[in-house]
């Protein structure tokens, strides 16, 4: 693994694991706390920035996919994502799901060129420098569901395990995209 995550949008929101890491882990509307203590449960190396692939977690609140997205735009290095924790019986997985499946379509709301994900009501603004196949190219998802469920301890250690870590011989460079809000000038 190369490179050290390194925030450019809402690092307050953000529990660096290991910067170095791989992995990405999104508590979607699960406290940033319930889950940390759930992970700790799990297997304390999952929190260990010496052992665990996890570079960062983080929860999803307010309309955060985006800046995420731009996140790991700017960070290569971490090629997967995996969501758990409560969904609120929001469309957030399929999101990403349908995101990384079909990609961004041309699309305007008030006036306003924007790009929604395929098959959602999800927009994002157009910005030219989101390069939306670079991530779909690269980036995995999955979600293991609630911090509750009985599964999640073998899902989430199984995953760790097998999804790949070597990021081969090319590793894209960091790729910085102002956030800006869909449907601003």
């Amino acid at each position: 693994m190369s490179g050290t995550f390194e925030a450019l949008y809402y690092p307050e929101r953000l529990h660096l694991v290991n910067p170095a890491g791989d992995i990405g882990l999104v508590t979607l509307w699960s406290p940033l706390r319930s889950a940390k203590k759930r992970l700790a449960a799990i297997s304390p190396e999952l929190l260990d920035p010496d052992h665990s692939r996890v570079a960062v977690i983080s929860n999803l609140y307010g309309d955060g996919m985006y800046a995420m997205l731009c996140n790991l735009l700017f960070n290569p290095q971490v090629r997967h994502l995996i969501a758990i924790g409560q969904d609120l019986g929001l469309p957030t997985c399929s999101e990403l799901e349908a995101f990384l499946e079909h990609g961004l379509e041309d699309t305007v709301m008030l006036g306003t060129p924007v790009k929604r994900i395929q098959g959602t009501g999800r927009v994002f603004p157009a910005i030219p420098e989101f390069d939306e196949r670079r991530l779909r190219s690269r980036l995995s998802f999955s979600y293991l569901g609630k911090l509750s469920s009985e599964s999640l301890p073998s899902e989430l250690i199984r995953q760790l395990h097998e999804l790949p870590s070597d990021p081969g011989d090319f590793m894209p460079e960091r790729l910085r995209v102002d956030l800006v809000a869909a449907g601003s000038d």
